[in-house]
């Protein structure tokens, strides 16, 4: 089932283009009570994993990864010393869009 899941989440990376943040199963103004509070779950989606978002936008813009999925980016990115920036923004995006889609 684990397998069945990962594969359904990764395909939703395959059909976008301009990357953006994953809409929430939950509000972010309510939290996720009692482990996560509104203040910090704000903080976490809106800003930190917003900053991943856009830098990973401004960083393909131009590339050969501008219009390429996220796993796309992701694999050909790697171990390429000068493409970190853009793997590990990359790479963030997905690892917290897994957190919040598991959530």
């Amino acid at each position: 089932k684990t397998t069945k899941s990962l594969k359904k989440f990764t395909t939703k990376f395959q059909l976008r283009k301009t990357h953006t943040l994953p809409k929430l199963k939950f509000e972010v103004t309510k939290g996720i009570e009692p482990c996560i509070s509104p203040t910090q779950l704000d903080y976490h989606y809106n800003k930190h994993h917003n900053t991943y978002v856009t830098k990973l936008n401004g960083l393909v813009k131009g590339t050969e990864y501008e219009k390429s999925s996220l796993t796309s980016i992701i694999q050909k990115s790697y171990k390429k010393q000068d493409q970190v920036g853009i793997f590990n923004n990359a790479a963030q995006h997905f690892n917290h869009s897994f957190y919040w889609g598991v959530m």
